[in-house]
């Protein structure tokens, strides 16, 4: 039921018009080195973050796709916040994934 309700707000999200959002996340990801990088791959991650992460975490997101080294520092660590921080961060990227690609 859970991942229903997840679901279902994503697509809700991923079919209303993109407004006010700061795109950190797409900012980040068109600035990185990956090569497979296109504006519309980091609009879509922006659209995925906007449905599944506050703005605190993606400007933590963002810093992990500007230094991916940064990440194993997070899910290592055993921080309550970097535990939950690392759940969503998750959960974004199985929607990142399943729409994105």
């Amino acid at each position: 039921m859970k991942k229903f309700i997840i679901y279902s707000t994503i697509l809700a999200a991923f079919s209303m018009p993109h407004f006010a959002s700061a795109d950190i996340v797409k900012r980040a990801c068109l600035s990185s080195s990956a090569k497979t990088k296109s504006v519309r791959l980091c609009g879509c991650l922006q659209v995925a973050a906007d449905a599944t992460l506050n703005g605190a975490e993606q400007r933590k997101t963002a810093e992990l796709i500007s230094d991916p080294d940064l990440s194993q520092d997070v899910k290592a660590s055993d921080s309550r916040r970097n535990e939950r921080f690392w759940e969503r961060y998750t959960t974004f990227s199985q929607v990142a994934q399943k729409y994105c690609s």
